[in-house]
């Protein structure tokens, strides 16, 4: 299980890394501000809510990496709406 943990951190290091510069550096159509919209959300939150090591909080911290998925698309998806207007 370990070292799947550390490849699968590897590449999400990666995902954001590159997700933030891209935004940052306006390689893409959205404004440079969307780069608040990446997946670190998740993971930043899933990191608080990990207090005791109970089944429940387990499966907070899982569901929280999903909300932070949620949290790009759906945040990036409501500013390209917003840029399709203008």
């Amino acid at each position: 299980m370990i070292p799947a943990a550390i490849l699968f951190l590897i590449f999400y290091v990666v995902l954001i890394t590159v997700h933030i510069k891209a935004f940052a550096k306006g390689f893409t159509p959205l404004p440079k501000r969307a780069w608040i919209f990446n997946p670190l959300f998740g993971l930043l939150a899933a990191m608080v809510l990990k207090l005791p090591n109970v089944p429940l909080t387990n499966a907070l911290t899982a569901g929280w990496i999903n909300l932070g998925n949620l949290w790009m698309f759906g945040g990036l998806l409501m500013i390209l709406k917003r840029n399709e207007r203008t």
